[in-house]
């Protein structure tokens, strides 16, 4: 058994263990029973070539020869029926044991620290967990070939004790023989699991291409910039990689089945000359001699196939294992310590001497960052890309932890404070706009269905101005977004999705709202327009606004221009237009290109 051999055993006890803790104990004696008539019918089988071999020798016509071989037609039907159900009920119920552990892994990828997502060699791992939970490998394949590798031991035992009465030499060749294809087969799951880690991350780059091929939201982007080629062309290249590492892995196959085919020929050559010797020397006569052939055979099959199936079983527990490992490993998770929100809400919020530089990176993107936020307060931060507003959003959502100094919170280390209790009392608009192919209620509210959210939901949407283009649609707020689900959904603008994501953070009733530049697809007019329908709609909650243009920043309490090298300028927007500084400067320069001129009729300039 190859190195990571061991982890099989471990594997398929926990799988087993996880039958009990999902209440289908029954299972186990499913198993037990496709075990057993897989193995009853091949030994019976093996039977009545001996029965018609001595019924044709001694030239008995009576019935009992008829009687007996009638009986064992019965008993190998009926032990295939029995088996036929067992692996019925087996394959529906691993099925949703395979669905619940999905769901299971879900729910831990969403707890896990949002850094490690954008690590890549996190990624690989994810992949691999993946791969092993959704379809016939992995965690169901460890299942179905632990019980194919039962039926061969049933069969191994009801034929190799009627051959262990007759002759020991017949089991030790065999033995031997299968001992001997294990060396070889593990020799091909050792070079199967070595390269797994490749496997998985050419599959990984090759279901890219393919998805975004597929994927409606880059459709538009395709046929606009003509990226079917390239992504072809990347596709193909990605394919044939994956293709060569497999055949990697086939050429060995082959060439060490080459050498198992060798030995299975002499194995059945020494079972003949065996059987010959026994006829010839009187010992044992033509019927005996085709019972025993045929209980060889049968064993030989069930050996041969074990052995196969051991090189699956291993495949399926070491994919199983990396998931197992990952779920496992707890430092995905932070531990902390749990604390309750002091006060109950989110009041005073303060940067002290806070630094930042992302686990893959050197470079400092926040170096030692004050500042502090009074509840209710409407803060704005402003400036060039890189300059560290979405890194700052980032540790104020706990999705990064700050590499020096602290973010508190009443006073309190943000990080001392339960998560849950923390989340419940923020609610996040970010630059990447999600819809969900649910209606546009479901969308803003989740799935809850009572009338007080209901009623809540639509006055958000109402804040939004929304309501106008709701109220023209056939299911008017049951009308169900995106055509994924739904045939006779519809697609919004991307304004639109904007607004109802803002809608959605709106309904949460939290006690701070962050809005990280969800307002791309507006222009500078409509998304002050928009920021100024929130602030109102938020009046009394402490709201933080991260954009680019700053032409939506004239209501807000204060404003902090950062740059790479830290918070540059703070103050009110008219405070910080006397300064005539780099706020200044930035303001005058991207008003140009909103201000309408006499002299164009109104057309905006496009000039400096």
């Amino acid at each position: 058994m190859l190195k990571s051999g061991k982890k099989v055993l471990p594997v398929i006890l926990r799988e087993l263990k996880i039958l009990k803790e999902a209440n289908k104990n029954y299972l186990y004696l499913c198993m037990l029973a496709t075990m057993l008539c897989a193995g009853i019918k091949p030994t019976l089988l093996a039977v009545i070539p001996k029965i018609f071999v001595s019924w044709m020798c001694t030239g008995n016509t009576g019935n009992q020869n008829a009687y007996a071989i009638a009986c064992i037609f019965a008993a190998i039907l009926l032990a295939g029926l029995i088996g036929i159900l067992c692996d019925n009920i087996l394959e529906m119920r691993l099925v949703e044991l395979r669905r619940d552990e999905l769901q299971k892994y879900q729910k831990w990828y969403q707890q896990i620290d949002y850094h490690h997502l954008e690590d890549a060699a996190f990624s690989t791992k994810n992949q691999s967990a993946i791969d092993a939970l959704g379809g016939s490998d992995g965690f169901y394949g460890t299942y179905m070939a632990l019980i194919d590798m039962g039926k061969y031991a049933a069969t191994f035992i009801l034929c190799g004790a009627s051959l262990l009465r007759f002759h020991i030499g017949i089991i030790c060749i065999c033995l031997l023989s299968v001992y001997l294809s294990g060396k070889l087969n593990a020799c091909i799951a050792a070079s199967i699991e070595k390269n797994e880690p490749a496997r998985a991350k050419l599959n990984k780059q090759k279901s890219y291409f393919s998805e975004i091929g597929y994927d409606f939201s880059y459709g538009k982007d395709i046929r606009i910039f003509t990226l079917s080629g390239m992504l072809k062309k990347k596709f193909v290249s990605k394919s044939e990689e994956y293709v060569c590492n497999q055949q990697g892995i086939f050429r060995r196959k082959r060439n060490l089945g080459f050498l198992n085919e060798l030995l299975v020929c002499t194995r059945n050559l020494s079972v003949c000359l065996i059987l010959a010797f026994e006829y010839y020397s009187g010992n044992i006569d033509l019927s005996q001699v085709t019972l025993y052939l045929g209980m060889t055979i049968a064993l030989n099959q069930a050996l041969d196939s074990a052995s196969d199936k051991r090189v699956e079983l291993i495949q399926h527990a070491v994919y199983s294992s990396h998931y197992f490992d990952l779920i496992d490993d707890k430092s995905y998770i932070s531990q902390h310590n749990g604390k309750d929100l002091p006060g109950g809400h989110i009041g005073t919020i303060q940067f002290s001497h806070v630094s930042f530089r992302y686990p893959t990176s050197e470079k400092l993107v926040l170096n030692n960052i004050n500042f502090q936020i009074a509840p209710g307060e409407k803060i704005a931060f402003v400036g060039i890309n890189g300059a560290g507003k979405s890194t700052i959003i980032k540790l104020l959502t706990r999705l990064f932890d700050a590499t020096a100094g602290e973010v508190l919170i009443n006073g309190v280390n943000i990080n001392t404070i339960d998560k849950d209790i923390y989340y419940r009392k923020v609610s996040v608009v970010y630059q990447d706009i999600n819809i969900y192919a649910a209606s546009i209620l479901e969308n803003v509210t989740g799935y809850t269905e009572d009338t007080t959210s209901r009623e809540r939901a639509v006055q958000c949407l109402k804040a939004m101005n929304l309501d106008k283009k709701i109220e023209t649609l056939p299911r008017r707020y049951d009308t169900s977004l995106l055509k994924i689900i739904d045939e006779n959904g519809i697609e919004i603008s991307g304004g639109e999705a904007q607004k109802t994501a803002i809608a959605r953070a709106l309904y949460k009733e939290a006690d701070l709202y962050i809005m990280d530049e969800p307002t791309s697809a507006l222009d500078a007019l409509a998304e002050m327009e928009v920021y100024e329908l929130f602030s109102q709609a938020a009046m009394a909650k402490t709201v933080i606004f991260i954009s680019h243009r700053l032409s939506s920043t004239k209501f807000c309490d204060r404003i902090y221009l950062l740059s790479p090298e830290g918070i540059e300028e703070a103050g009110t927007h008219e405070e910080l237009m006397e300064k005539r500084g780099k706020y200044y400067n930035m303001f005058i320069t991207q008003g140009k290109y909103y201000r309408k001129g006499k002299e164009n009729n109104g057309i905006r300039e496009n000039t400096d």
